[in-house]
């Protein structure tokens, strides 16, 4: 019974990292709606503002408040997401995402859409005037990509190998107890059964086995024959194949796993001090052109200082993430 409870320990212990991943999971795309809720609304502002602008121009009014306006709104979205911005005669100024998707065109607003996906993932897309633009959230830049890349490149390669490791585990212990004989010999059943969906955990346990049900003989009619457990304790060192780590023992797999984390957590951190000081400069710079209309410089200096920022909110968000399952494999 103590080796069932054992087990049961490690199986909640592992449904719990899981859990976790897939609650961080879940914060991601709730985040992600709200910042493509923000993207759409300050898109729209921009538009407005490119209207006003140039009936302004057009009637000899001055547009400077108008333009100080709409540049705050551009440094903004610039945070949000990567952007192309492009001056207009009329004086309005076309924006465009980094893969060249039109986000807005004189007085028209792009909207950008968040849907899921089968596997839980968001597909994003833009349309504008009926057309439908796929975006690639490898180039996004800005909130939006840190999020994308956040639950590409490291959310979900670890939910992937949490499950990996489950299903390793189960299949080898269980292959090793098929291989064996209880204290009656009977063959052994099988100690963990896996579901990868997640909907009642990650990893459980037969509930019809108990203590003497275990098949820690490796010979029929021998009660005393302990070679199948020790057969089971030698799987710790048996090699698993991990997409994100490759192929690596059971018992170091959580160690560098946590180290993989550990890395990720200070680069991260890093990463942010300087995103947070370039920003600050970037913010200076930025203040002593207000009131101009943006030359090339401004438009290179904005365009420069998104690119420094836009992973500042979302690397607190890993941080945190980085924390919570750092203390929960320990």
């Amino acid at each position: 019974q103590q080796v069932i409870n054992a087990a049961d320990a490690l199986a909640q212990r592992m449904n719990a990292v899981s859990q976790l991943l897939a609650s961080q999971r879940a914060a991601v795309a709730q985040q992600r709606i709200a910042t493509v809720s923000q993207i759409n609304g300050l898109a729209k502002d921009i538009a407005d503002l490119n209207t006003q602008i140039v009936i302004a121009n057009g009637t000899g009014i001055n547009a400077s408040g108008l333009i100080d306006t709409r540049d705050r709104k551009l440094d903004e979205l610039a945070s949000l997401v990567a952007l192309q911005v492009v001056e207009q005669p009329d004086g309005s100024r076309s924006v465009a995402l980094r893969g060249g998707q039109p986000l807005v065109v004189g007085g028209h607003a792009a909207t950008v859409t968040a849907a899921f996906n089968a596997d839980g993932s968001q597909s994003l897309s833009l349309s504008l005037a009926q057309e439908v633009f796929s975006l690639d959230d490898t180039a996004l830049g800005g909130e939006l990509g840190g999020l994308q890349e956040l639950e590409r490149d490291v959310l979900a390669p670890l939910m992937r190998s949490l499950a990996e490791m489950a299903q390793q585990l189960a299949d080898n212990v269980n292959a090793q107890l098929a291989a064996g004989y209880t204290p009656d010999g009977a063959p052994g059943q099988p100690l963990f059964a896996v579901d990868i969906s997640g909907d009642i955990g990650l990893l459980r346990i037969n509930p019809n086995l108990g203590g003497a049900d275990l098949a820690f003989s490796a010979v029929p009619g021998e009660p005393g024959n302990s070679d199948n457990l020790r057969a089971l304790i030698a799987l710790r060192d048996q090699p698993v194949t991990l997409s994100l780590l490759g192929s690596v023992t059971l018992s170091d797999a959580v160690t560098q796993l946590v180290g993989r984390l550990g890395m990720d957590s200070q680069q991260n951190q890093s990463a942010l001090d300087t995103a947070r000081a370039v920003r600050n400069q970037a913010e200076e710079s930025w203040k002593s052109t207000s009131g101009v209309n943006l030359d090339e410089e401004a438009i290179n200096l904005m365009q420069y200082q998104q690119m420094y920022e836009s992973n500042m909110k979302v690397i607190a968000v890993a941080n945190e993430l980085f924390d919570s399952t750092l203390a929960m494999l320990r």
